[in-house]
């Protein structure tokens, strides 16, 4: 696993992951080889805080092109969870 993990492995930037945890929304896609769904588990395990979750809905890697509008509107839900705090 340490080649898809590769950049965890060198740790330069997880302290930064775990310094600003809170403040971090991370969305994996299902089937995107780019960001596979291993590095949100193995992210998971190491930043167990983080808010991290993989893309069920079929909204692909590209979604800026595509799925913008589904997109904006996933986004829109966190944003308003965070202010009203749940």
């Amino acid at each position: 696993m340490t080649s898809t993990v590769k950049g965890l492995s060198g740790r330069p930037y997880l302290e930064t992951i775990r310094t600003h945890a809170k403040k971090l929304k991370l969305f994996y896609g299902e089937n995107d080889s780019w960001a596979p769904p291993e590095f949100c588990h193995q992210l998971k395990k190491e930043v167990p805080e983080l808010d991290a979750d993989i893309n069920y809905l079929g909204i692909g890697h590209s979604f800026d092109f595509y799925s913008y509008k589904e997109m904006a509107t996933l986004v829109g839900q966190w944003i308003n969870r965070e202010l009203n705090g749940l």
